[in-house]
């Protein structure tokens, strides 16, 4: 894919209300990692964003009171304990101890000069006036780091929620659900659930561990139906090779979902039998084109993978086989 210059995104693009742009602001929250003679940048400032130069954005937002070069301690505490240790040893000076009695004994025994000299390059911190662009605008840098999942990118955040009155919250959650609404029309199932999974780590993030959990009912619902994008039952004759038995089933549940959902119910005082019953009452009330296992058998699912009791689970996908193959008529 052909990437569009900076130039030409920014004509879409609105400033936030620090008066930047999205990339701008994004570059404030990567700019503590970098150094005023920095020239090596990560690979997504061109081929995601078009940023042809990132020296010069650095240099930029520098002038315009956003960043400053940081001090000469930190340019000290950013050294290894080899290098504190050599520039002590040629000034005759003790080098036992841990880093930071080093870095004190480098900042209280060398003049500033020779600081100056030995360490020129500044790493860049934010002004308070850069602190306050980037706390005005979280959406950016979260947007950049859920490239997979957010169909929105840092461009366009803002103008899906604009509605909202700075909520980007409100308004990210309503672009998920109109996401999830079209990987369904469309029988991507595979992105349907990831959705899903996303969505249930979003409001997690809110601690809604509850709301959370019904999210998951949903993802482990999908995780076991086998159903993938593009499903369709008129191949369902080679689709059915990869669901049975258990050992090479591709309907089965992640160790990091299972995890996810023990920990959250934990957070919550949730006993085995009151996440079996969220599970239950969530998981009856879905439908899809396949479907593999009764909710009781879902369920059990959950536990038994929990307790990685793998003989139980082989017999439960045996007998699931066996009425899967009475449903669809599965020769």
């Amino acid at each position: 894919m052909e990437t569009v210059p900076i130039e030409v995104r920014l004509k879409g693009s609105l400033k936030g209300p620090s008066g930047l742009y999205p990339h701008e602001v994004l570059m404030l929250s990567y700019a503590p990692g970098f150094t005023t003679a920095s020239r090596k940048f990560q690979g997504f400032w061109w081929y995601q964003y078009g940023v042809s130069d990132p020296h010069a954005l650095l240099t930029d937002l520098a002038a315009r009171g956003f960043l400053t070069p940081g001090t000469a301690e930190q340019a000290v505490e950013a050294q290894t304990v080899a290098t504190l240790k050599e520039f002590l040893r040629a000034h005759k000076l003790i080098v036992s101890g841990r880093k930071s009695s080093l870095v004190q004994r480098v900042m209280t025994s060398i003049s500033a000069d020779s600081l100056d000299k030995q360490f020129p390059e500044r790493y860049y911190m934010l002004t308070p006036t850069g602190e306050d662009a980037l706390k005005l605008s979280p959406q950016i840098p979260y947007i950049h780091h859920h490239p997979n999942i957010i169909t929105l990118n840092i461009f366009t955040v803002d103008t899906a929620i604009v509605a909202y009155s700075g909520r980007w919250r409100d308004g990210v959650w309503r672009h998920l659900n109109e996401q999830l609404v079209l990987e369904a029309v469309a029988g991507n199932w595979g992105h349907f659930r990831n959705c899903r999974l996303f969505m249930a780590k979003f409001i997690a993030e809110e601690s809604r561990y509850l709301e959370a959990l019904t999210l998951l009912a949903d993802v482990v619902y999908f995780d076991l139906t086998g159903m993938g994008n593009k499903f369709s039952l008129e191949h369902l004759d080679i689709t059915a090779e990869f669901l049975f038995p258990y050992e090479r089933s591709l309907a089965t549940l992640s160790p990091g979902v299972v995890s996810m959902i023990f920990n959250w119910a934990r957070i919550e005082h949730l006993d085995d039998a009151g996440l079996q019953q969220l599970l239950q009452d969530r998981i009856v009330m879905l439908g899809s084109p396949l479907r593999l296992f009764t909710t009781e058998q879902i369920v059990s699912i959950v536990f038994l993978e929990r307790d990685q009791k793998l003989k139980e689970l082989t017999a439960l996908y045996t007998q699931a086989e066996k009425a899967f193959v009475d449903t669809y008529r599965i020769s």
